[in-house]
């Protein structure tokens, strides 16, 4: 897997939950990343975005728990077990 390192290096802190630790690393089909808090293995990528330079938080929106993250065009919530994109707002930095 590849993905391309900004200008300025990653500045995502990782969040742990339900026994994953998500994290946003940038590039295609690897934007964010859940691997298995006991073993370190992956468990799903999701989105094509470049990094943005924020942590992810846990929020539940509408009933829903859901991980929130910024990247360097929108700022979207994802359903944590499978990262399945919930909704988005564009938000270009």
């Amino acid at each position: 897997m590849e993905a391309s390192l900004p200008k300025w290096g990653l500045a995502c802190s990782p969040l742990v939950e339900g026994g994953l630790v998500l994290v946003a690393r940038g590039g295609k089909g690897l934007c964010l990343a859940a691997f298995g808090a006991k073993d370190g293995k992956q468990k799903w990528t999701s989105g094509d975005d470049e990094a943005g330079y924020s942590s992810p938080l846990v929020a539940e929106i509408g009933g829903t728990r859901q991980a929130v993250f910024f990247t360097a065009s929108r700022l979207f919530g994802v359903r944590p077990l499978d990262g399945k994109v919930l909704w988005e707002f564009p938000w270009p930095t």
